[in-house]
């Protein structure tokens, strides 16, 4: 069927197209056609009355317009400047750039009906809009979340929970703030392109003060109440006022050094503590100061608190000093025979064991004594009188010479007699008495003059009398000694020798001689 022209027609019923499937020219300028009622073309496309198209089929349109709102191309394509409606079982796809204006204020997209208070889920259902987050318990980012100028606040004990087996946590605690990584976790980094600074705030939030200052390639400050008092730098580190620690290990020859100049200096060389001071008096203070062993149970020196000091040997007390002087527990050995011991008070002094092996007392006013008590009671007294005993003070009772020496005795009577020695002679000297004693045998001889011998000269002695015996070897008979100014022989019985019983030098010819004589000078 072909319908080419129809010049004004009114079709208030209906025209029902049936096998059309071209139409050539359905509305020029000077023709039109009126669609009153519902016109269906075929069984696929209906238009409406009111200009709506229902398609559920296919139709093979060149170009259809339907008023001025629908136009159908022949390749299938509707552009709607009205309203179309449709189940949209049909439309399997929709371009969403193609709609370049206008709004849909209201679709049937999936499940549920899209509004104002929904929002469109990714299994194609609607979610009515909450701000209440905690209504959803697994919310997720799709991206970064700004803030846009607002605060993000948590309630106490909240965190901010970071890695993925929550390794590090942020949160506030009742009065206390946590930046807390787990044990198990990598090292906790802060990391700044220049300074990091702490600083104490006001309850307020104002008033900054620092507690720790890291400058970048430079210092680290640490701070009390804003007042610097730790601060490292190029060759150590510098404190400000006490420092208070527990222990400090130094290695070997590393030192620790004090004063402006270094002038204190302690420390170890590997086998040796040294404390070398270079300044000044090296002064070690203390109520009660001890030197011990290294193991620290047994006392090398002690300084009491009495005002005491102490020497030990293996922790023996041996020497004290005391308020009145010092006690000396056990012997005081001095080896070195150049060794001395002078107590000196003054031009007075004592002087024990000098080099001449000499004991001296020197005292400026001559009036110094000894007293020696061995048992409780004095038995030696020593002063500028001599030697005294017993308690004796007397001066004339004093001691005051004592001399031992030998001698060689020779002939006294002027003869010219040569004495056979046969003992060296010997005699002691006690204060003014003198003994001898000699052993000489007389040469043979026929001089008639008094038998003498020399007594020992050169000790300033004014002989004064005495007397000895001599025993004659030959028959026994004693001979008596005379002293005057030299030592004389005599004969015991008057049948030998001169009214005064001097021997002669014939009588006691050849004869051994063993005598000994005190005499007082």
């Amino acid at each position: 069927m072909s319908l080419t022209r129809i010049g004004s027609i009114g079709i208030n019923t209906g025209i029902a197209f049936a096998g059309v499937t071209t139409i050539v020219t359905l509305n020029t300028a000077n023709d039109a056609l009126s669609i009153g009622a519902t016109v269906n073309v075929g069984s696929g496309i209906t238009l409406g009355a009111s200009g709506d198209i229902f398609a559920t089929g296919v139709s093979t349109v060149t170009t259809l317009k339907v008023g001025s709102g629908v136009t159908v191309s022949s390749d299938g394509d509707v552009f709607f400047t009205g309203i179309a409606t449709g189940n949209g079982s049909g439309l399997t796809a929709l371009n969403a750039s193609n709609i370049s204006s206008g709004t849909v204020p209201t679709a049937r997209l999936g499940s549920g009906t899209a509004s104002s208070s929904t929002f469109l889920r990714g299994d194609s259902t609607f979610q009515t809009v909450n701000t209440d987050l905690v209504s959803d318990t697994s919310p997720q980012l799709g991206g970064d979340l700004a803030s846009n100028g607002n605060d993000i606040t948590m309630a106490d004990t909240d965190k901010v929970i970071l890695g993925t087996g929550s390794d590090l946590s942020i949160y506030h605690q009742s009065t206390q703030n946590f930046i807390r990584g787990s044990a198990t976790a990598s090292p906790l980094y802060i990391d700044c392109c220049e300074n990091l600074n702490i600083r104490h705030l006001d309850t307020d939030g104002s008033n900054a003060e620092n507690m720790i200052r890291a400058i970048g390639d430079g210092a680290v400050e640490l701070y009390y109440d804003n007042s610097k008092k730790f601060e490292t730098y190029t060759n150590g580190c510098t404190v400000t006022g006490n420092l208070n620690a527990g222990n400090v290990d130094l290695a070997d020859s590393a030192k620790a050094r004090f004063g402006t100049s270094n002038d204190l200096e302690i420390y170890h060389d590997g086998s040796n503590t040294l404390i070398n001071n270079s300044t000044g008096e090296l002064k070690i203070g203390g109520d009660h100061i001890e030197l011990r062993n290294a193991a620290q149970n047994s006392t090398r020196l002690a300084s009491t608190s009495a005002g005491a000091l102490e020497l030990y040997y293996n922790n023996s007390k041996k020497y004290e000093t005391t308020s009145t002087g010092a006690t000396q527990y056990g012997n005081l050995t001095i080896p070195d025979t150049d060794a001395k011991i002078i107590l000196k008070d003054g031009n007075n002094y004592i002087q024990f064991l000098n080099t001449d092996k000499e004991f001296k007392f020197m005292n400026a006013w001559g009036a110094g004594e000894f007293t020696f008590y061995p048992g409780g009671s004095e038995r030696v007294r020593i002063n500028p009188n001599g030697l005294l005993f017993n308690g004796d003070t007397a001066s004339a009772n004093a001691l005051d010479d004592y001399e031992e020496g030998t001698y060689t005795p020779t002939d006294a009577s002027g003869a010219g007699l040569s004495l056979t020695i046969n003992t060296t002679a010997a005699y002691t000297k006690i204060g003014r008495m003198m003994y001898v004693q000699f052993d000489i045998t007389w040469p043979s001889n026929s001089n008639t003059t008094d038998a003498s011998i020399t007594m020992p000269t050169g000790l300033g002695l004014s002989v004064s009398y005495g007397g000895g015996v001599v025993n004659w070897t030959d028959n026994g008979n004693p001979l008596f000694i005379h002293v005057g100014s030299k030592i004389y022989i005599m004969d015991n019985n008057n049948s030998l020798g001169n009214s005064s019983q001097h021997a002669k030098n014939n009588e006691i010819s050849g004869k051994r001689l063993i005598g000994s004589v005190w005499y007082i000078s």
